[in-house]
């Protein structure tokens, strides 16, 4: 076997470990597809208007999500928003290193979204949660999350 398949083989892996851990979180629409001959992504499987009807996102204190901003439309944004926050946060909340790519990979997010998730999690109404970051080279950083302790997430869940 080649080192480009071995490489295909491991983010394969890695995707698929992505996929069952966001199965796992009740997200039973999650397919993996092949991005490039290297890598590969979560996809969602239902449209929004289903994820509407089924999503009931939980959060810590309040018990909702409250973005907020300039431009934000609940209309337009509230369900895109709280879709993108559960998704990074299943990702990230193992405690593992990634960077922006590699969440955007996983999560099927562009990474501009990603990285105000990321800052979304350290604002008090979501959570407190100490988001870190390291620099590799080249102006590349990575980012982990390490959950406040003092809170507990609920996770988004079906309704019966």
């Amino acid at each position: 076997m080649s080192r480009g398949q071995k490489t295909m083989r491991r983010t394969e892996r890695a995707a698929e470990t992505v996929a069952a851990q966001l199965r796992q979180a009740g997200h039973t629409d999650v397919a993996v597809r092949r991005v490039t001959a290297s890598d590969w992504a979560i996809t969602w499987t239902q449209r929004v208007t289903d994820l509407e009807r089924r999503l009931r996102p939980g959060v810590p204190m309040n018990g909702q999500l409250n973005f907020d901003g300039d431009t934000f439309d609940p209309e337009r944004d509230a369900v895109r928003l709280t879709r993108q926050f559960w998704d990074v946060w299943v990702v990230m909340r193992d405690g593992q290193w990634r960077t922006l790519s590699r969440i955007s990979a996983l999560t099927n997010h562009p990474e501009a979204s990603v990285s105000a998730r990321l800052r979304d999690y350290r604002k008090k109404r979501f959570g407190s949660h100490t988001v870190e970051r390291q620099y590799i080279t080249d102006g590349l950083w990575e980012y982990r999350i390490v959950p406040n302790p003092h809170v507990t997430v609920v996770e988004g869940t079906e309704d019966a």
